[in-house]
């Protein structure tokens, strides 16, 4: 009678159901742990995603880009602009979810299979985005979504790997190459008209909108690119591809877009910084009085009140301009050893019209207690070019200096 008792206690439908759930649960985990293998072999051809192992959003988006941006690909397959821009927010939103979950994740074992993955999607992003740079390259919105998702993976080991080694198929040469042709193009439009505010909805139909945006996401791209690398070697690429050149040029173009500005102005202070070659060819292209007039741009229009600039965008162009004037100019072992050079260099800048500059940024940080850094930029670099008149003093330095 126990043992009766006891077999329908193990055979109750409560027990039948926990040991279902109990099946199911291990059946699941085994699936997950096998990478769905044979989830795919039921799905529509066009919806798996062979090569991530999952199903999601993301993975259709990859694989419907590689299909219609692929050569071979069938006439019938189109993607209008439009769809394609969906599929690359989708990349993008997918790239900063695997970025968070890593950074919460960090040094578990799980995760270390889950970089592998990762780091298979962003190869296959990758090539997403230099497929884009060749069929939609006169297209800027586009080329500034695909800008977007290169500047997320490239610090990424395999992503770095192809750019380095692979630079004929995946160097930096193609971006640079599609915003020097897009800077090209703007600059034969007649009757242009530059923006000031790039957050102003009313021109974001503007072709000079997008122009400037594509120069501003080329200089992230570059910048973040340059910063991460622990050597000079991708600064000293990103020079012999020609990114001075058009970093430059694109400041002198968009000289009233604080956004690209400020963005650019970063970007040459990150690849000319404590790198004696990329500063001398700086020089060599007139950097410094280029650098000088978009400081002198940024005065007018504090002068002229315009409203519709970002006060914070432009004190921070105006702290990369002058940074990357502090480092070119400051004394270093190579400056020193060549202290003759450096006084030809510090030449060119007064005569380029430093001096008038750095004066009028000492005058504009009384207006701004974030801008002690700036002052004591401005105050040493007019000491170190032998100005002999007297240096305003700056409220707010003598308040920090006494906290």
């Amino acid at each position: 009678m126990l043992e009766i008792n006891y077999l329908r206690a193990i055979f109750s439908w409560d027990t039948i159901a926990l040991i279902a759930m109990l099946l199911f649960i291990i059946f699941t985990c085994t699936k997950r742990i096998n990478g769905n293998d044979g989830e795919h072999e039921t799905k529509d051809p066009q919806e798996q995603s062979s090569v991530y192992g999952s199903n999601d959003r993301a993975a259709v988006s990859a694989d419907k880009l590689l299909v219609a941006l692929s050569d071979g690909a069938d006439k019938r397959i189109h993607m209008n602009v439009s769809e394609c821009l969906d599929r690359l927010d989708e990349l993008v939103a997918h790239c900063n979810r695997m970025q968070d979950h890593k950074n919460t994740k960090k040094g578990n074992f799980d995760n270390r299979k889950y970089e592998q993955e990762c780091q298979e999607k962003y190869i296959i992003y990758q090539e997403i985005v230099r497929l884009i740079f060749v069929k939609y390259s006169t297209n800027d919105e586009i080329c500034i979504s695909a800008l977007t998702l290169l500047t997320i993976i490239s610090n990424e080991e395999k992503v770095l790997e192809r750019i380095l080694y692979e630079a004929d198929i995946y160097g930096i040469n193609l971006p640079i190459l599609v915003a020097k042709e897009s800077l090209r193009r703007i600059r034969l439009l007649p009757d242009r008209e530059l923006c000031y505010n790039s957050d102003n909805d009313e021109v974001e139909e503007n072709q000079d909108w997008y122009a400037a945006e594509l120069q501003k996401h080329t200089a992230l791209f570059l910048g973040s690119l340059c910063n991460s690398c622990n050597s000079n070697d991708m600064a000293t690429l990103a020079v012999d591809e020609g990114g001075l050149e058009l970093i430059l040029e694109a400041a002198s173009f968009f000289r009233m877009h604080m956004s690209t500005l400020h963005w650019l102005m970063w970007a040459l202070f990150t690849i000319c910084f404590d790198n004696m070659n990329n500063k001398s060819h700086f020089i060599r292209l007139g950097g410094i009085t280029k650098t000088c007039d978009v400081l002198t741009g940024i005065y007018d229009i504090v002068e002229s009140s315009q409203d519709d600039v970002v006060p914070e965008k432009m004190m921070q162009t105006r702290r990369h301009a002058t940074a990357l004037l502090y480092d070119v100019l400051r004394n270093t072992e190579t400056a020193v050893n060549n202290s003759h050079k450096m006084e030809r260099l510090r030449a060119m800048a007064v005569n380029a019209g430093l001096h008038d500059v750095l004066l009028t940024s000492i005058k504009l940080c009384n207006d701004d207690a974030e801008a002690v850094d700036v002052y004591e930029m401005s105050r040493e670099m007019l000491l170190g070019t032998g100005y002999s008149g007297v240096i305003p003093k700056s409220i707010h330095n003598i308040h920090w200096a006494q906290k």
